[in-house]
C-alpha cells in the first residue's frame, strides 16, 4: 500500500458544486493540483465512479461534502478504505450563500482548517462499561409503559413516584418499587442512587399496586437512569451527564427518543478525557491554606472535587464544557479536545489562508458542532447563508475558547469574534463572559477599539443570527496580521500573543499579508518582551 502523506495538506480533494447550486469555478482553479478530479456536479450520483477511482488510487483524500458522507463511507468500507477518506463542509458554511463577495478565499480557508483538524492529536479516552441495568423513574402508566417497551433490551427496574393510573399487566417481567430519589451520583455504568419512601410492590396487588412498609435512605446502583418524573433533575447539568436520560412524560415523542437512546447503552463506550490536570502548579491549596477554587465554582456538571491540597476531575461526569480550563489562572487544568496548540493553529490557518487569498476583514464565528452547525445549515437552506467574510469554526463546546485564543485570533487578522451558544447553556457562560471582558480591556489598553469586537449570541433563530452577524461592524484593528507558535502553557501563549500584538504598529487600515509571518516563537521570547506585555494585562485585571 502506498505510504501515508506526511501532511494532511497533501491529501487530494474531491469537490462538488452540488448539482450546480454553488459557483466553485474560481475555487476549483485555486485548489489546482490538489483536485483528484475536476469540480463535480453529481459526485454522490452519476459521478460516483470518481469517488471509487480515488479509493482505487490507494492514497488518502478528502471529500468536500458532509451530507452524503454516510453513502461515501459505505462504499469506502466495502473497499476496506474507510481510514483513508475524510469529509469536511463547504456547502452550508460557504457555498450556499447569497453574498456578492468572492467565496474563494473562504473556501480555501475552510479547506486549510480541515487539513489541520485532520492532523490534530486525539484526546485520551476513558472506557465506560454498562451492563444494561436500567432504572426507570417516573409516575403512573407512562413510566410503566416505558419499562414494558424497554424490557428485553435492558435489565429494567421500575421506581414509581405515583400509582394513580397504573394498570398492571398479567405478566410482570421486572421488579416494581415505589420511592423518590434523594440523591443521584455517578455516570453511565456507575450510578449510585439513594431513595426515600422505598418499598417493593407486593405480588398480590390486585386493582392497584400495593407496597410493603417504605423506608428512607435505601441505596442501589445501576448503569442507566431514565427520568420520566417531570421533577427537577437530581444531577447537575443533566443534559451532559452520560447515562442519565430525561423526558417529559406528557411528550410521547420525547419519551420514544429517550427509550431508543437508552436501548443502545449497553457494552463498552469510549469517552474523551476532556481536560488534563497538573497538581504541581495548582493553586487550590498550599500549606493547609485554601487558595483558588475557580474550577470548582465554574464546573456546571459537578465533576470537580476538592481533595484538600489538590482537586480531582471525574472524567466520567465531565461534560467537556472547558470552563474549568478557561478560568484556571495557572494552567493546571488544560483542555485537550482539542489541545490548545491545535485549536490556535486552526484559527491562524483560517485567518492566514483567507487573507493570503485576497480576502478582507475576516470575522470568526465559533460554534458548537451540534446546535451551532444546525443553525448555520438552516440559515444556508432558508436564508441568505453566512457572509463570505464570516469564517465558522466548529468545536465540541464554545465555552472552551479562552482569552489566549481570542487574542491570537485578533493577532492573526480577525476583526471580530462571534461565539454562538445554545440558549439552554446560557447559565454556563459566566466564565466565557469574563474572558471576553478581559480581552476587551487588553485591546483597549493596547490602543485598539474594543467596541462590538466580541459578541456572545444565544440564538435558536437563523434569521436573528443573520441580523446579528450583519449588525455593528467594528472599526478595523489596523495592525499587520501575524501568527505565533502556540507552545507552552496557557500563560506562555497568552503572553506571547499579547506581546506580539502590543508591539505591532497600528495602521490606518487593515493590511493583507503574503505570506503570513510567524513573528515570534516561544524560543525567541525574552524576559524583556514578556514584561512589556503585562502592563496591558494588569490594566485589564484592574479594569475588571
Amino acid at each position: 500500500m502506498p505510504s501515508q502523506p506526511s501532511s494532511a495538506s497533501e491529501d487530494r480533494l474531491l469537490v462538488c458544486n452540488c448539482f450546480k447550486t454553488m459557483d466553485l469555478s474560481d475555487s476549483g482553479n485555486a485548489l489546482g493540483n490538489r483536485l483528484a478530479a475536476p469540480v463535480c456536479s453529481q459526485l454522490c450520483r452519476d459521478e460516483i465512479g470518481l469517488f471509487e477511482s480515488a479509493i482505487a488510487d490507494g492514497q488518502p483524500f478528502a471529500v468536500a461534502c458532509t451530507q452524503e458522507a454516510p453513502l461515501f463511507r459505505e462504499i469506502a468500507e466495502e473497499a476496506d478504505a474507510s481510514d483513508r477518506v475524510r469529509f469536511f463542509n463547504i456547502r452550508e458554511t460557504a457555498g450556499w450563500s447569497e453574498t456578492q463577495e468572492n467565496l474563494t478565499p473562504k473556501i480555501l480557508a475552510l479547506t486549510a482548517e480541515a487539513d489541520l483538524q485532520a492532523l490534530q492529536r486525539p484526546a485520551p479516552a476513558k472506557t465506560l462499561s454498562s451492563d444494561g441495568l436500567c432504572m426507570i423513574y417516573g409516575a403512573g402508566q407512562a413510566a410503566l409503559d416505558a419499562a414494558l417497551a424497554l424490557e428485553g433490551i435492558l435489565s429494567v427496574t421500575l421506581v414509581l413516584t405515583s400509582t394513580d393510573d397504573v394498570l398492571l399487566p398479567p405478566v410482570l417481567p421486572f421488579p416494581i418499587f415505589c420511592g423518590h430519589i434523594r440523591s443521584l451520583e455517578g455516570a453511565l455504568g456507575g450510578f449510585q442512587v439513594v431513595l426515600d419512601g422505598y418499598a417493593p410492590m407486593l405480588p398480590s396487588s390486585r386493582r392497584t399496586p400495593e407496597f410493603l412498609l417504605p423506608k428512607d435512605g435505601a441505596r442501589s446502583s445501576c448503569s442507566v437512569v431514565i427520568d420520566l418524573s417531570g421533577h427537577t433533575a437530581p444531577v447537575t447539568a443533566p443534559h451532559k451527564r452520560d447515562g442519565y436520560l430525561r423526558a417529559d412524560p406528557a411528550d410521547p415523542l420525547a419519551v420514544s427518543r429517550v427509550l431508543h437512546t437508552a436501548g443502545e447503552l449497553i457494552g463498552d463506550f469510549e469517552k474523551p478525557v476532556y481536560v488534563a490536570y497538573q497538581s504541581d502548579i495548582c493553586a487550590h491549596s498550599h500549606a493547609g491554606k485554601t487558595g483558588c477554587s475557580k474550577c470548582l465554582d465554574a464546573c456546571p456538571a459537578g465533576a470537580i472535587h476538592s481533595l484538600g491540597t489538590m482537586i480531582e476531575v471525574d472524567p466520567a461526569i465531565c461534560g467537556g464544557c472547558g470552563s474549568c480550563a478557561v478560568v484556571c489562572p495557572t494552567g493546571a487544568i488544560s483542555y485537550q479536545y482539542p489541545y490548545r496548540d491545535d485549536l490556535i493553529d486552526r484559527v491562524q490557518a483560517l485567518a492566514g489562508t483567507f487573507l493570503n487569498a485576497s480576502g478582507s476583514h475576516p470575522e470568526l464565528l465559533i460554534h458548537s458542532m451540534d446546535h451551532g452547525f444546525n443553525l448555520i445549515s438552516a440559515l444556508a437552506r432558508y436564508g441568505n447563508g453566512l457572509p463570505a467574510h464570516v469564517l465558522p469554526l466548529g468545536l465540541h463546546t464554545v465555552t472552551s475558547f479562552g482569552h489566549e485564543a481570542m487574542i491570537t485570533a485578533f493577532l492573526a487578522g480577525f476583526q471580530r469574534i462571534f461565539i454562538l451558544a445554545d440558549p439552554k447553556d446560557a447559565e454556563e457562560l459566566a466564565a466565557l463572559t469574563f474572558e471576553m471582558e478581559m480581552v476587551r480591556a487588553l485591546l483597549t489598553g493596547m490602543g485598539h477599539s474594543a467596541e462590538h469586537r466580541l459578541t456572545i449570541l444565544t440564538e435558536n433563530d437563523p434569521d436573528r443570527l443573520e441580523n446579528a452577524l450583519a449588525a455593528n461592524s467594528p472599526l478595523p484593528l489596523g495592525h499587520q496580521p501575524a501568527r505565533i507558535a502556540p507552545k507552552g502553557s496557557k500563560r506562555d501563549v497568552a503572553r506571547l500573543a499579547i506581546t506580539t500584538l502590543r508591539t505591532l504598529p497600528i495602521h490606518s487600515r487593515m493590511l493583507s499579508i503574503s505570506p503570513l509571518p510567524r513573528l515570534m516563537d516561544r524560543s525567541q521570547s525574552t524576559p524583556t518582551a514578556a514584561r512589556c506585555a503585562w502592563p496591558a494585562c494588569r490594566h485589564a485585571r484592574q479594569a475588571l
